[in-house]
């Protein structure tokens, strides 16, 4: 409901109404039902005597101002409130508040928290848990939002393999496993004129095999060079500093001696957070804080593991271009997933974070890392600036049309070959 206009000065209901307005307002929510014009004069007629047709007019313009509601009775209309008396000081108040925000920005929050001390210091207490629970509510939406997208993309990456290993099954060792449902799609595929051949289905399975190994070799090779690289230049001093004002144990975290700002997690089974000599000196204090508090975030979750697994199933299930899509979008989750994290544990917060973020944007691109890694400046930057600035954004989640019908008519033809 669109904030009544509102008197600072005023006492109770005449904040938002005229003092006959309020009284009308007043016996209508003590009533807790309908009343006729005549039953408020009445009502009203116990404090100051009024005349019928003032107060019918007051009603009307009421009912004009979508205050009240009258219906029809057998000789009379009858009135009531559209909201409680609760319902409407909560839009009113919502309303209030959005408009002081919206107005007077950061001022009108830190007079709010003032307010709340002066008044009634328990509030504050409430204001953190509220903001503690919206927190968490928000962090919750984005960890289902990850653990999504990364079991369906697997699932339907294991599904494909399945498939491959059924049609090599089949081929090579002429053992045909009895799921009728694959016949009935090998003769539906016929009957629309577009029979399955063997070559083409060969042609599949072996670019599936080569861009796997292809894939598989590039990692191990650049993982391999990566580590090397980390080993020449890694600051055995620093990193045990660093390490312990951190709280990290033992090549949990590895200071490297170099002008480019970096910070990633990288590894598959023992993970470990990689910054630059760089990093350090261009961050302050708490925007460090924030930025190894996001990394914390992905080394607890093993991040690095999960993303080359879907990387490897991305290049591997070309022609599964849906497998891309959820790639991009996964990253984006835990990215956004380890800033609200380095947000609520770090002594850092949004503030913290979206320049530390600005700062490695201005630095330029990412460099190159290995697959098996979650860089902090790689994926999503500008969107998850905007979220630091406006937590409630959504930003849209609908896979693109073209490569979702792609992928599910790929996802057929893997049935039909067996």
């Amino acid at each position: 409901m669109k904030l009544q206009n509102f008197k600072f000065h005023g006492n109770g209901l005449e904040r938002f109404f005229g003092p006959l307005e309020a009284r009308i307002m007043t016996a209508l929510w003590d009533a807790e039902g309908e009343l006729t014009i005549k039953e408020v004069q009445l009502a009203l007629n116990k404090d100051k005597e009024m005349s019928f047709n003032t107060v019918m007019t007051v009603m009307n313009r009421l009912v004009d101002k979508g205050i009240l509601s009258k219906k029809a009775d057998s000789k009379s209309h009858r009135y009531r409130p559209v909201l409680s008396r609760d319902e409407f000081l909560e839009a009113q108040s919502k309303e209030l508040t959005f408009e002081l925000v919206q107005a007077f920005g950061s001022r009108a929050v830190a007079h709010m928290v003032d307010a709340l001390e002066q008044v009634d210091p328990d509030l504050l207490d409430q204001l953190e848990r509220q903001l503690k629970q919206l927190k968490k509510g928000t962090i919750n939406m984005w960890e289902a939002r990850s653990r999504w997208l990364l079991a369906a993309s697997l699932s339907v990456s294991a599904f494909v393999a399945a498939q491959m290993a059924m049609f090599a099954l089949k081929v090579v060792c002429g053992i045909r496993l009895p799921f009728v449902l694959f016949d009935y799609c090998v003769a539906w595929f016929h009957y629309i004129g577009f029979p399955i051949s063997l070559p083409l289905m060969s042609a599949v399975f072996v670019s599936t095999l080569a861009f796997c190994a292809r894939q598989l070799v590039r990692e191990a090779i650049f993982s391999r060079r990566f580590a090397g690289m980390l080993r020449r230049t890694a600051d055995a001093r620093l990193s045990r500093r660093y390490a312990r004002r951190f709280g990290f144990g033992p090549r949990r975290l590895t200071i490297i001696r170099a002008d480019a700002p970096v910070a990633m997690t990288v590894g598959f089974f023992r993970p470990r957070i990689v910054l630059s000599t760089g990093l350090l000196r261009m961050l302050e204090p708490a925007e460090l804080a924030a930025v190894v508090a996001h990394e914390r975030h992905h080394l607890r979750r093993r991040d690095p593991l999960a993303l080359f697994a879907l990387s490897l199933g991305r290049t591997a299930l070309w022609y599964v271009p849906l497998l891309g899509w959820a790639e991009d979008k996964y990253k984006t989750a835990i990215e956004v997933l380890a800033d609200r994290h380095a947000i609520a544990s770090s002594n850092g917060g949004a503030k913290e974070l979206g320049s530390a973020l600005l700062k490695l944007l201005r630095q330029g691109g990412p460099a190159k890392v290995p697959a098996a890694s979650a860089s902090f400046a790689d994926a999503s930057v500008n969107l998850r600036i905007r979220l630091l600035l406006d937590p409630q954004y959504s930003p849209s989640w609908r896979p693109p049309l073209a490569a979702t019908s792609l992928s599910l008519a790929v996802l057929v033809l893997m049935v039909a070959l067996v």
